[in-house]
């Protein structure tokens, strides 16, 4: 059968490793230690944002934590921040571990904002303010980001479409270049028939995984053009 055991909980690690393991937890990816494999490193997102809280429940922004584990004691041996809160991302939901399979030689941690809220950008940002908002340092959420776990690169992947990201899935096996899907996670209300409250499902296409990481693709869009039911307006 299957042994769970717990590892960390939310707020606990700091007297041993000098990180906390922050709150709400999401998405995650595994990455096996160097040889002999005596250890695994789980990536962990954590879905916190001050935006909606305006600093009651959640203090600081989306960060990555890096725990490593024992598999001989199953126990937390080190823990680490490879993507800070400061980066000023926000909403990390579900992840995905890219890896030789998906054709990345470094396995490549994808993370995603689940938002759209307007943000203030931060110094040193890996991203810039949106001219939408007419020379202000702003820019608006729906980032889907990538961290590359051997040389701890971050960046944000704009071309693959600024929406309520879900998750940024690589679809692995014979296709000539890179190809993820997203879903758009939407959760506007009301709902109405002019705004429905619908998801959306996008592909960025890239040539290869140096092309994805500098955010180098093309972004295409499922679209509905005929159901043998109800007519379809295919440019609604």
């Amino acid at each position: 059968g299957v042994t769970f055991r717990a590892l960390i909980n939310s707020g606990e690690g700091e007297d041993v490793f000098g990180t906390m393991f922050e709150g709400i937890p999401d998405g995650i990816g595994v990455v096996s230690g160097a040889d002999p494999h005596g250890y695994v490193d789980l990536y962990v997102a954590h879905e916190q944002s001050r935006v909606p809280f305006q600093n009651t429940a959640d203090f600081q922004d989306s960060s990555v934590t890096r725990v490593r584990v024992d598999i001989a004691t199953r126990t937390v041996i080190g823990m680490d921040v490879p993507l800070s809160a400061d980066e000023g991302f926000i909403r990390f939901c579900s992840a995905f571990m890219a890896g030789p399979e998906h054709g990345f030689p470094h396995y490549t941690f994808l993370v995603n904002e689940e938002s759209n809220d307007p943000l203030v950008v931060p110094a040193g940002a890996v991203y810039g303010p949106d001219p939408a908002y007419g020379g202000a340092n702003l820019r608006q959420a729906g980032y889907s980001v990538f961290l590359d776990t051997a040389n701890g690169k971050v960046g944000v992947l704009g071309n693959a479409g600024r929406h309520n990201h879900e998750n940024q899935v690589i679809v692995p096996g014979g296709w000539n270049g890179i190809y993820s899907v997203s879903g758009d996670d939407s959760f506007a209300s009301p709902t109405t028939p002019a705004r429905p409250n619908l998801s959306q499902l996008y592909m960025f296409a890239s040539k290869n995984w140096k092309s994805f990481q500098k955010d180098d693709g093309n972004l295409w869009a499922f679209r509905v053009t005929g159901t043998g039911g109800p007519a379809i307006d295919p440019e609604d």
